[in-house]
């Protein structure tokens, strides 16, 4: 059935959870040197009852109960109305799920995904978000979280308020588990940037003491052996005893983030792994920020992790350093303990230099340091650390959720932050084509810039290879592969990208053999798998098509597009029940996945059900308006049911979409000669 068409390209699936070391290896610092922070507690009582009432204490948890506010009795259900899903939050004795259905026309439930909820992400001050986590092993996003603003209330996580979201389908990178706990023991497996990100059963509960004062293991073995108190004292980092600018650094290796959108705001250096950071190095050793360029629009962002970003605006901070986090705050204790010495803070500067008309009150930052909405979390307000004149706008007013598009994203160039000065040029280059930012511009600096300086890690040319495929230079992206897989053949995002270019690319066998190199890294990898499915699929090697798919499934069982896929190849095959319920599964995985609304269509048509074939025709128009094969296919379903007023439209809207499409053209013609 020529109908039924495929996912392009690769996706992003997940694989299960092996020790698979995708690039030269990656620092993870000593984990040895680490201890459990219930040892702290032992010889600092009340240091330790003081920072567990703490935001960054109860930073993430086990789930229980009685560690949120969140609204579990009996069943809690949010209608998210741009998705048309309805959301149930329950609870079943001491554990809870977050389940998720749709409407079918008759009032029946349909497209049902229930997951256990695992985890609690955010200390509640402000929010929390729930976690599932997988057999595999990957750490799940839940779609709706519980924000306690206003008695608090369920809606959609950032991201997810627009009618196609990731829904149960978003991984938790260890770049973004970084700042929301402590350091999980991953045994040895790969933490890059570039890694699939699985985790442990056993997890930490909330960031530590050693986050800021460094490695334990030591301090506590000499002070229980009784060693002298310079040894025991040498063998923590006391914060407090740095310069200004490296107690800065502690808090800003998780509280700067320039922004959440993808620009990208940070590299973790090549030979770091994600969780090697320690206080006791300089934060540039580890990472290095960006920013967006002056003047584009951006130079008043606020977001919810600004409070580095945004201080470091401030007069006060650019003319009277030293000013610190710990100038106003106490890391040890609650946020609202510190209202006292963020005031005193003001005062050691400017008691002497108030007018007598200056308002009396004890709270400075009130006025100076106003709580702002922000941009990308749009249902919390936070204190904006820019210490400014009083602003006479409302800036807590309600914000539309911000939605990045490919017309939306940010193009232009992407600047150092953070060193301001010195930075690598390789970096510079790097930031430059990561996210797409400055792509063209961005592709020169880095191929001069990785001749000059020739590093010898695999993942430059990888992201180099990267960039030249996203503007359309084939043959430049498979010489950078190539150069990539010399300085690293075992790099496993360099064989998948490269086999799944090349088989996009109608080198089929080559293409093969570097899939199958990649597996033979990671047999149960489900990207690959799915990739290796599309090449077997695209030379009519259908059983062997099938077989990967299943596979891939078995890896990641909801994947959408490999239940799509899947279902295409049972179709090649002959058999169309199969195909059908693989359909649906994807379907249910995806409820606005057009491309699958519309191949269930063509399948119905054809067997003889039109009424169902109508309704996943007009889901899929609507639900992708662009999808020029979807509107094809509607207008010859209505053509063929003699509609030819709407077949007339449909074959239009291809054209639109699609000039050079020459079934269209043709078939539009039939229909208008057909209306004559």
């Amino acid at each position: 059935m020529k109908a039924i068409v495929w996912v392009s390209g690769s996706v992003a699936i997940a694989a299960v959870a092996v020790a698979v070391f995708v690039g030269s290896r990656s620092s993870n610092g000593d984990r040895n040197a680490y201890t459990n922070p219930q040892q702290c507690a032992a010889c600092h009582p009340e240091v330790a009852a003081k920072f567990r009432s703490s935001g960054m204490a109860r930073s993430f948890a086990a789930f229980r109960p009685d560690r949120t506010g969140a609204g579990f009795q009996g069943s809690t259900v949010f209608i998210h109305a741009a998705s048309e899903r309805h959301y149930t939050m329950m609870r079943r004795g001491e554990q809870a799920v977050m389940r998720r259905h749709q409407l079918a026309e008759d009032g029946s439930e349909v497209n049902v995904v229930e997951k256990r909820i695992d985890y609690i992400l955010g200390s509640g001050n402000k929010a929390q978000t729930f976690l599932h986590r997988n057999e595999r092993g990957e750490l799940i996003e839940l779609p709706v979280a519980w924000y306690t603003g206003d008695g608090g209330f369920w809606a959609m996580n950032p991201g997810y308020d627009r009618p196609d979201h990731d829904d149960f389908r978003r991984r938790i990178r260890y770049d973004c588990f970084f700042c929301h706990n402590a350091y999980p023991d991953l045994g040895g497996a790969d933490e890059s940037f570039y890694s699939n990100a699985f985790y442990p059963r056993r997890l930490p509960e909330g960031i530590d003491c050693q986050r800021c004062h460094g490695p334990g293991r030591t301090h506590v073995e000499r002070a229980s052996r009784g060693a002298g108190q310079a040894q025991v004292r040498e063998s923590i980092l006391n914060p407090a005893r740095l310069s200004p600018e490296r107690q800065l650094e502690v808090c800003m290796q998780c509280h700067l983030q320039t922004t959440s959108r993808s620009l990208p705001y940070s590299i973790v250096r090549m030979e770091r792994g994600v969780f090697s950071f320690s206080p006791q190095q300089t934060l540039s050793s580890y990472v290095l920020h960006f920013d967006h360029a002056a003047g584009k629009g951006y130079d008043d962002k606020f977001e919810i992790a600004h409070a580095a970003y945004r201080l470091r605006q401030s007069v006060c901070f650019e003319r009277r350093k030293p000013v610190t986090c710990t100038s106003c705050h106490d890391p040890h204790k609650a946020e609202r303990g510190n209202l006292a010495r963020a005031t005193q803070t003001c005062r050691n500067c400017h008691a002497g230099s108030l007018s007598a008309a200056h308002p009396k009150g004890g709270d400075c930052a009130g006025c100076h340091m106003p709580r702002r909405r922000t941009e990308d979390v749009i249902h919390v307000v936070m204190t904006d650390h820019r210490i400014q004149r009083p602003v006479l706008k409302d800036l807590v007013a309600p914000l539309s959720e911000y939605t990045e598009t490919a017309g939306t994203a940010y193009r232009g160039p992407v600047v150092p932050y953070y060193p301001k000065e010195g930075m690598e040029e390789v970096y510079v280059a790097l930031a430059q084509v990561r996210a797409a930012s400055n792509l063209a511009a961005g592709i020169v600096q880095l191929e001069r810039a990785l001749e000059r300086t020739r590093p010898e890690r695999a993942e430059f040319r990888y992201d180099l290879a990267e960039a030249y495929w996203k503007a359309g230079n084939v043959e430049r992206a498979f010489q950078n592969h190539e150069r990539a897989l010399r300085l690293n053949p075992r790099f496993l995002p360099a064989l998948r990208s490269y086999g799944m270019e090349l088989s996009a690319s109608s080198r089929q066998e080559k293409g093969e053999e570097m899939l199958k190199r990649a597996l033979e890294l990671d047999p149960a990898d489900a990207r690959t798998l799915h990739d290796l499915g599309m090449n077997y699929a695209s030379r009519e090697k259908r059983d062997l098509a099938v077989e990967m798919f299943r596979r891939a499934l078995r890896s990641d069982p909801e994947s959408p597009e490999t239940q799509n896929a899947l279902a295409a190849a049972l179709y090649a095959s002959g058999d169309h029940n199969g195909a059908k319920a693989a359909f649906r599964e994807a379907i249910r995985a995806k409820p606005d996945y057009a491309m699958a609304h519309a191949n269930l269509a063509s399948l119905l048509a054809e067997e003889g059900d039109p009424a169902t074939a109508d309704r996943h025709f007009k889901k899929a128009v609507v639900l992708n308006p662009r999808y020029a094969k979807g509107r094809l296919d509607y207008g010859m379903f209505l053509a063929e049911r003699r509609k030819l007023k709407d077949a007339a439209r449909e074959l239009r809207a291809a054209l639109q979409i699609a000039p050079e499409d020459q079934q269209a053209r043709q078939a539009l013609a039939a229909v208008l000669e057909a209306m004559r």
